[in-house]
């Protein structure tokens, strides 16, 4: 079984490694959608593997998973009630309204990092209050069955590197494809 400093040192391990990433990616950057599907040179595979969200868009989106889905699931374990969403299939048009109604201030890299460490911090303290007796207990139903604690933390850290993996083609690949791109017309 994973102990609980197993899952907290993950928590955090992923966060930082969204940090760093952040601190990869130029802030004139950090808003604009990646051109790379739409370059006129573009094949199929260029057309999907930068994706069409800003670093801003996946930064807010791992935050919204966290604070609107995470952490209501996980707290279902300190006495919460079950909560009303599917945590695997979430419904995308709550998040979409809030992104369209997000002001620019909230959309800095300082801003969203920020409260994607308080969202952590969220979860590391659930983590530390639910007992590791509990953390295999399936008590969350989804479309997929129903998870344990265990699986709900893991889930989160997937998603976080799932969108970090967009984050760091972003940093580290985004100018070098534009080039190749522009050679092969």
């Amino acid at each position: 079984m994973i102990s609980k400093i197993k899952l907290v040192e993950l928590l955090g391990t992923s966060l930082k490694s969204i940090d760093y990433t952040l601190s990869l990616i130029p802030k004139e950057r950090f808003l604009l959608s990646p051109p790379h599907g739409k370059h006129p040179n573009a094949e199929k595979g260029f057309k999907t593997y930068f994706g069409e969200w800003s670093a801003a868009r996946q930064l807010f989106h791992i935050v919204f998973y966290e604070r609107n889905y995470a952490v209501p699931a996980m707290e279902h374990w300190l006495g919460e009630p079950h909560p009303q969403f599917d945590l695997i299939f979430p419904d995308p048009g709550m998040e979409d309204i809030f992104w369209a109604n997000t002001v620019p201030d909230e959309l800095s890299a300082l801003s969203l990092i920020q409260k994607l460490r308080s969202v952590r911090s969220e979860e590391i303290l659930i983590t530390e209050a639910v007992p590791e007796t509990d953390f295999m207990d399936e008590r969350l139903l989804t479309r997929l069955g129903k998870l344990s604690f265990v699986s709900i933390v893991m889930k989160t850290i997937q998603h976080t590197f799932e969108h970090g993996s967009e984050l760091l083609k972003n940093a580290l690949l985004w100018n070098g494809a534009l080039e190749w791109l522009d050679k092969q017309g």
